[in-house]
């Protein structure tokens, strides 16, 4: 991970910290819409830090890498709100994709520690999830060992020296 993809990690707790709804830490808009026809069902509501993607990619100012599309209904009854790469429609990345893990520069077990369902310590807010991501950076940026290319949390496009 070099200057550069810690500064997105950075923008991801940035976004989270400057949330218009920071009670909308939910996979509602990341992946599935809420069915108001069904609200018993919950499980699109469970806070999980995968929804800190969903923040920054609502933030066009702080990354060219994902956006917030609405996707218009054909065959539903609802209209879906969608996380997708910039500039290519109905795409679906999700957190562990290449092109993901090469935009913060971290390897598989790193954007699982920070963006799957119990990551960010289980994180269930966007307070909590910011506040370990700037944690994160800064324990790889005090201990430069951790940018070699054994670190299992980084990628293989890190600069050891």
């Amino acid at each position: 991970m070099n200057e550069i993809q810690a500064q997105r990690l950075l923008n991801v707790a940035k976004a989270l910290r400057e949330s218009p709804r920071p009670e909308a830490f939910t996979m509602q808009y990341y992946i599935n819409p809420r069915d108001e026809r069904r609200p018993e069902k919950e499980d699109t509501l469970c806070g999980t830090p995968a929804c800190a993607l969903g923040h920054y990619a609502a933030r066009t100012d702080l990354q060219d890498l994902l956006e917030i599309q609405v996707v218009r209904a054909v065959n539903q009854f609802f209209d879906r709100t969608v996380m997708t790469y910039r500039g290519i429609p109905y795409s679906r990345p999700c957190y562990d994709s290449g092109k993901v893990m090469e935009h913060f520069g971290l390897s598989f077990r790193g954007v699982s520690e920070i963006f799957a369902e119990d990551g960010c310590e289980d994180a269930h807010t966007a307070l909590g999830a910011a506040e370990y991501i700037e944690r994160f950076v800064q324990r790889l940026r005090d201990n430069p060992d951790n940018l070699a290319h054994e670190d299992p949390f980084l990628g293989d496009n890190t600069d050891a020296g």
